[in-house]
């Protein structure tokens, strides 16, 4: 289970024993005991158990409710050494293909405005991963973003064990070539969070989907924690179990 925030927000952490940990979110009055899964298949119960999930299916989307901790995990991933890069970023719905992919972007020189050929994020991590180093880029809310026009043609790279060629001009590319070979996609690693319960953003599409391993992080109830815990582990001032 993951550790406690530190600095950030006021947890209380109990550890029940190896296996399971409750937090106590102090500021808010809400517990919240995690449970994370694959679906259907694989209980991970930390998160080296994540880390090794990544590493073995490359590409991940963690799906759950606000609160259930999406988010946390990737902090406590960088305290690990298993990945040599990380890069932490948010979809919204104004995210564009040019700043995730790459294309041409406002700069400033020499105290004038241009416009320049930009590497985006996911090929800044390509060539990071060229360097026979792992890497792991996280993306936060993937599904407030359009999708389709956000990934584009990227997308016949994932999970291609013999990727083609892709044109993209205009991201600083040399011959506007993206050559990517099974090393390459060895080194990269991808982890998606996704609100559960938004109903305003548009569902991942099939071709996504097909790329993707799901997880899903859940909170537990107070009955499901009883049955895990004995009771002097429940603090008798504080009753925010649902």
């Amino acid at each position: 289970m993951p550790s406690s925030h530190t600095g950030i927000l006021p947890w209380k952490r109990i550890q029940m024993n190896n296996d399971w940990e409750i937090l106590f979110d102090l500021r808010f009055g809400v517990c919240h005991f995690y449970i994370i899964y694959q679906l259907a298949t694989t209980v991970i119960e930390s998160v080296d158990d994540l880390i090794e999930l990544t590493i073995a299916n490359k590409f991940l989307i963690l799906e759950g409710v606000p609160g259930t901790g999406k988010t946390h995990f990737f902090k406590e991933i960088i305290k690990k050494d298993a990945f040599k890069h990380t890069h932490f970023l948010t979809f919204h719905p104004s995210t564009e293909y040019t700043s995730f992919v790459g294309g041409i972007q406002p700069s400033v020189k020499n105290n004038k405005l241009v416009f320049l050929p930009t590497k985006g994020h996911f090929l800044r991590m390509i060539d990071a991963a060229a360097k026979k180093e792992k890497v792991l880029l996280w993306i936060d809310e993937i599904n407030r973003a359009n999708i389709p026009r956000v990934f584009g043609d990227i997308i016949s790279i994932l999970g291609n064990s013999n990727p083609p060629e892709l044109k993209i001009s205009g991201a600083g590319l040399k011959d506007e070539i993206l050559q990517v070979d099974k090393n390459i996609l060895d080194n990269l690693h991808i982890i998606g969070t996704l609100n559960t319960s938004d109903k305003s953003v548009t569902p991942l599409d099939s071709a996504l989907r097909r790329r993707f391993s799901f997880v899903r992080v859940e909170n537990i109830s107070k009955t499901e924690a009883k049955e895990k815990m004995p009771d002097k582990y429940f603090e008798k001032d504080i009753d925010c179990f649902y």
